[in-house]
């Protein structure tokens, strides 16, 4: 039995996410556990997991710590939550830290 394509048939041809798109994706992932499987895709999307500037909106304080310790990225969202004083230590600009905390904690 012969197959034959109909005249309206088009061959679906691959497209490729660039950078800057693929890292808006890698923002919006839920956890720590996604950025490992996101980062596994390929080459591409690892480079664009590390070129990040800063950490995805987490849920947890453990995948920001994480996050932060493995990719060092130059800004910590830390979306509220308690994040270790070392990574703070570490990076250039802090977003969205209970500043209460810190400042009773040193005195």
């Amino acid at each position: 039995m012969k197959v034959t394509k109909s005249t309206n048939y088009k061959r679906r041809e691959m497209k490729q996410l660039d950078m800057v798109y693929l890292m808006k994706v890698a923002l919006h992932v839920k956890d720590m556990n996604d950025i490992k499987n996101v980062e596994m895709i390929n080459k591409k999307c690892g480079a664009a997991i590390h070129s990040l500037k800063v950490n995805p909106w987490f849920t947890s304080e453990k995948d920001v710590n994480q996050f932060c310790r493995i990719f060092n990225p130059p800004t910590c969202n830390c979306n509220l939550l308690p994040v270790d004083e070392s990574i703070l230590m570490k990076v250039e600009n802090i977003r969205n830290y209970i500043f209460d905390r810190f400042v009773f904690s040193t005195t």
